[in-house]
Formats: structure tokens, C-alpha cells, sequence
């Protein structure tokens, strides 16, 4: 007798394809995608050329939330066409140490970042911002936040080990300090306070 086999339903795949462009109309290299369903993430992809294509095979509805360096984040509701994003310029600011530590001393480097807190769930925790090496030399520098809120600065310790980094090792030091950004600061100059255990 004919043996039956049985049947295999596909989950549909959705395909959405983002020309994600600044407010020039002018394409944004670097581009990341994250998918959410439920609030959950359960995807991301990474653009290699000027269009953003994303694939997930969920039939339920889900949020794309659209980063890119220097940019504010935009989240697109889930969308199977062709479709184009603009992404808004990220809020610039200027940060101020009076005593900024030494990027190198020895085989250690020092490095600082700031890590977003935004009030939407969707867009917490991916965003580290890592601080300019200019600002170990001047005390000073500018850079691009993805929004207003509070941001953590995040300091690690580098111990270069032989002659690469890949043998090395990174140590996140204790002492957790914050700053508010508001809307209304940008182009503005903010003092940081930095954890002492840095100058140790």
C-alpha cells in the first residue's frame, strides 16, 4: 500500500525592504535592524549596501526599530513593501572632563563609553556610544546621541597581553557615574564626572 506522508504547512515569510535615508534624502551607511514581536527582540540584520532588507518568518506583526550611528533610532511598524525611512540627526553634544584620565599607560588602555537609557523599552540596551580618543588628550570632544535621557558611563580597563589585543584582557571597573541629556541641549557643553578608580 502507497505510504502517506504528512503535510508540512510553511510559516509565511514576510520580506521588507527599508531605503533608510537621512533628512537630506541621502542613504545612511552603517545600518542596523532590530525586530521585536511582543516587545521581545528575536532578530537583527545588518545593511551591506544602500538598502536596509530584512526577513523574518513570523506571520504576526512586528516592530523594526532602524539604528544608525549618529542618528536617532525610528521604529517602523512591520511592513512587507518597499518603503522609505529617514532617520533624524542625533543629538550632538559636547562633553567636559577638567581631568580626563590617559588613554595608554604601560600595556593598559583605558576605555570609556556611554550606554542609553532611554524611557522605551524597545530601544534600551543596545545603544554604547564609545568616547572619542581625543577626549584622553583634551579633555573635550564632540559626539552623537541617539536621544535625550540618561546615559550610563561605562569604564573598562584594557590589559594588552603579548603583542595583540586578542590576547588581551578587559576589566569593567567599579564606580558607576550618570548624566542627563535633554533635547534642549544640543550643541551644548556638559561636565562629566568621571569614577576616581580611574586615576589609581
Amino acid at each position: 500500500a502507497p505510504r502517506l506522508h504528512p503535510w508540512r504547512f510553511m510559516e509565511q515569510v514576510h520580506t521588507a525592504t527599508l531605503l533608510v535615508v537621512n533628512e537630506e534624502l541621502q542613504p545612511i551607511s552603517g545600518k542596523t535592524a532590530f525586530l521585536y514581536r511582543n516587545g521581545e527582540k528575536f532578530s537583527q540584520t545588518w545593511a551591506r549596501d544602500k538598502k536596509l532588507i530584512c526577513r523574518f518568518d513570523y506571520p504576526e506583526q512586528v516592530e523594526i526599530m532602524i539604528h544608525a550611528h549618529g542618528y536617532r533610532p525610528t521604529i517602523v511598524a512591520g511592513t512587507t513593501r518597499t518603503s522609505t525611512v529617514i532617520l533624524q540627526r542625533g543629538l550632538q553634544v559636547t562633553l567636559e572632563c577638567a581631568n580626563p584620565p590617559k588613554f595608554k599607560r604601560g600595556d593598559e588602555e583605558i576605555h570609556l563609553s556611554l550606554v542609553w537609557k532611554p524611557q522605551d523599552s524597545i530601544l534600551a540596551g543596545i545603544h554604547e556610544i564609545g568616547i572619542p580618543t581625543s577626549f584622553y588628550e583634551h579633555g573635550k570632544c564632540k559626539i552623537d546621541l541617539p536621544g535625550p535621557g540618561e546615559y550610563q558611563i561605562r569604564t573598562r580597563k584594557f590589559t594588552i597581553g603579548g603583542s595583540s589585543y586578542m590576547s588581551g584582557r578587559s576589566k569593567e571597573l567599579d564606580g558607576t557615574n550618570t548624566l542627563i541629556v535633554h533635547d534642549g541641549d544640543y550643541g551644548r557643553t556638559i561636565p562629566i564626572q568621571l569614577p576616581s578608580n580611574l586615576f589609581n
